[in-house]
């Protein structure tokens, strides 16, 4: 679900499809941030709220859609889609335009959209152009794949050359044959150039890209404005101000890794250049380590689906005996400096320590009604790894996958200096689906104006969308507490200029009971924002607030809600450093605050460590008969800590026991409990003592797999449970 320019480009050295974005050029994986394995986090989340959308989709003529039409608004009733948008107007239905559409009648141009031509503009290129720009799609992938393995051969000489040629032309006659419109409204350009006036609009295409990073950069709107101009008022709800948000995220600043597959026979650099070392090291670095947020393509196959990244978790298994490194050849996908190509290169052979990591991330979901605001607890320091967990969580608004790959360490993982090298092999299950690793992972920087017509220049965010952002943002939610105001005053402080120390200013609560939540507000001036890292500590325990984002933008003057600190004690010293890691640009700390939701009584410190019996639910369930597949029973253990101790008891009631196989699973972790031993003996009721899983994390999702590899005999598990300590 991203934009999909019409391809009309060509290249003395080839054919280029306009993608997203230009690659970033990468030497090593210290491109993607932290290799040292054992500073990257096991889990890690975005500090900033990221909200539900729509992809506006292209097929529905993007933000110029009436979306209200379909139902939930009976005002709405009896307006169509086909009304020109003035005959709203004069109905009194002016609520029901759509994003566009609303701006437009606020600037008075909705006289100016020429209604009819638009109609008979969309038809004739889908009509008419349709096939013929897919068929151009179609030989632009060949030929660039052509070209790839014919490096310095002229395209122009091939057959799919010539038809290219041919077929480009016919198009350009086509359109300049076209109804003539005069593209000075909103609505227009939208229906134009990102709705069915696009020839051969996909399914797909939409405004994912642009969704993703104003999720991540913008508060989101959740209830109603109206907006004045000129005398004319109109009201917008929240799905049309982020319609207008997503927008004018169309362009913008950003990091790139990784480079677009574009393959349906999932072959080439492109399909595995975002590698299992990037994907960790990525993810440790940018959600472990800094708590920001950023975009995946979590789609590895030819289409585009953008996805804003909430959380990971992780969890590993050695594959190494005691302090004993296996030689083998690595391999090191790099970026091409001139051309922005992967390339894939030889390091020889290395002694390395490899490692096997799964990993479970999350990402916020834009498959759902226009006007659905996200849930309140997105925040919630939560990591699942079980589907129902998660949609019990989050209500279906976060998706997940997990991913099981091997990297290979310079050292043990024992050695606090290990590192990660080279790109690491994903898992065979993994490699060759489209629905695999991400594709390519960017990270939203700063929004830009319109530099390649991708987004549309007649949303003006300034004196609209802000405007609406203001009464839109939502009201805190009421709670049973009181609330605290902690400020700063020794400021102003100036900000040191290119110093890793940076500068600090502290305050000392002496504030009674525990926190409920929390919001920071910081007013800094600065030149260039983009050189700074922002960081609130309590008592030494970090939280980063802003790691060099902005790029060249003024100032830092925002408001974060955090929730490091929930259940901490008010009272403590607070701290605030702020460090300049670039030259030139300087500035002043202004002012700075926490505001805390606060209830009584006094925390209470985590235990060391613990002991219970979780007992699954659900149960009995029938075991098929000779069905290898089996029958699954899952628990979910809350308690967090190190395992110690486990014990499995089960209670199997079969009448030939020599038929079962019961396997324990937790994550990537299976242990078998019972492998078709103990012949015509009925049932199977015992404890099990586990050793195996000694040392790893109790918290998380247990299944008991039972399954009968013969036929006749049958039963059932009635119960099963874990018996466990933990530090």
């Amino acid at each position: 679900m991203t934009i999909k320019k019409t391809i009309t480009s060509t290249l003395a050295a080839g054919i280029a499809s306009l993608g997203l974005l230009a690659p970033a050029v990468a030497q090593d994986n210290a491109t993607y941030g932290d290799t040292r394995v054992n500073e990257l986090p096991a889990r890690g989340m975005a500090a900033h709220a990221i909200w539900v959308g729509s992809w506006w989709a292209y097929s529905r003529d993007g933000v110029a859609y009436r979306h209200k039409l379909r139902g939930g608004f009976p005002e709405c009733t009896g307006v169509t889609a086909e009304q020109a948008p003035q005959a709203v107007v004069d109905a009194g239905k002016a609520f029901c335009l759509s994003a566009a559409e609303k701006v437009d009648y606020l600037a008075g141009r909705l006289g100016d959209i020429e209604w009819d031509k638009i109609a008979e503009y969309q038809r004739i290129t889908q009509d008419d152009l349709g096939s013929l720009q897919e068929r151009i799609r179609e030989l632009v992938r060949l030929l660039n794949k052509w070209i790839g393995e014919n490096p310095g051969q002229d395209w122009r000489e091939t057959d799919n050359g010539r038809e290219y040629l041919a077929k480009k032309m016919e198009l350009e006659t086509a359109q300049a044959n076209l109804p003539a419109i005069t593209i000075d409204t909103a609505t227009e350009f939208e229906r134009i150039n990102h709705g069915n006036g696009v020839p051969g609009v996909g399914s797909w295409w939409g405004h994912c890209n642009a969704w993703s990073a104003a999720a991540l950069m913008e508060d989101e709107p959740k209830v109603r404005g109206a907006v004045t101009q000129n005398g004319v008022s109109v009201e917008f709800t929240p799905g049309e101000a982020k319609a207008l948000l997503t927008e004018v995220w169309m362009e913008h600043q950003s990091s790139f890794h990784g480079a677009r597959h574009d393959d349906p026979e999932n072959t080439g650099l492109h399909y595995e250049d975002l590698t299992p070392a990037a994907f960790h090291v990525f993810f440790g670095t940018q959600l472990g380590q800094k708590q920001k947020g950023f975009v995946i393509d979590r789609f590895t196959g030819s289409e585009v689906w953008n996805q804003p990244v909430r959380s990971y978790v992780s969890r590993y298994e050695k594959l190494y005996q005691g302090d004993t490194a296996e030689k083998i050849e690595l391999f090191q996908t790099t970026y091409n400096r001139s051309t922005g190509e992967p390339e894939k290169r030889s390091l020889g052979e290395r002694d390395v320590f490899p490692v096997q990591y799964t990993t479970t991330f999350h990402w916020v979901t834009d498959g759902l009604p226009h006007e659905a605001v996200t849930v309140d607890n997105i925040l919630a320091p939560e990591w699942p790894t079980d589907s129902g967990r998660l949609h019990s969580l989050w209500n279906n608004q976060v998706e997940m996958r997990t991913l099981t790959y091997t990297l290979y360490l310079d050292k043990p993982i024992e050695d606090a200096s290990a590192r990660i090298i080279g790109d690491g092999a994903w898992d065979g299950a993994v490699a060759g689906s489209n629905h695999a690793w991400p594709d390519f992972a960017w990270q939203p920087l700063a929004q830009t104006p319109s530099r390649r017509d991708y987004e549309n220049p007649l949303i003006n965010p300034g004196d609209i969308v802000h405007s609406l952002i203001v009464p839109a943002t939502a009201a805190p939610v009421p709670v049973d507490a009181a609330s605290v105001e902690i400020t700063a005053n020794d400021l102003p402080l100036d900000i040191p200029d290119n110093d890793p120390t940076g500068v600090v200013s502290t305050v000392v609560s002496d504030a009674p009971g525990i926190i409920r939540a929390a919001e920071v507000t910081v007013d800094i001036t600065h030149t260039y924002r983009g050189d700074l890292k922002v960081v609130l500590a309590k008592d030494g325990s970090p939280v980063v607030l802003a790691d060099q984002e902005g790029g060249s933008a003024d100032d830092l003057k925002k408001t974060f809600t955090i929730h490091e600190f929930d259940g901490q004690a008010a009272a403590g010293t607070w701290t605030l450093t702020v460090v300049d890691s670039a030259g030139q640009d300087v500035g002043t700390i202004n002012a700075w605050s926490v505001s805390l939701q606060i209830e009584g009584g006094e925390p209470v410190d985590p235990p060391a460590g613990g002991e219970g019996t979780f007992a699954a639910e659900g149960l009995p369930l029938d075991i098929p008969d000779n069905a290898p597949a089996g029958v699954t029973s899952r628990l979910s253990v809350g308690e967090a800590g190190r395992i110690k101790t486990l014990k499995v008891k089960v209670d199997i009631t079969h009448t030939y026991q020599g038929d079962l196989l019961v396997v324990l699973q937790k994550g990537a972790r299976s242990i078998t409990l019972h492998n078709r031993t103990g012949r015509s003996a009925d049932d199977i009721k015992k404890t099990f003592d586990v050793d195996a899983l000694n040392g790893e994390e109790i918290r998380g999702d247990w299944q008991l797999k039972v399954s009968d590899h013969a036929s006749r005999d049958v039963g059932k598990i009635n119960a099963w449970s874990l018996e466990a300590s933990w530090e």
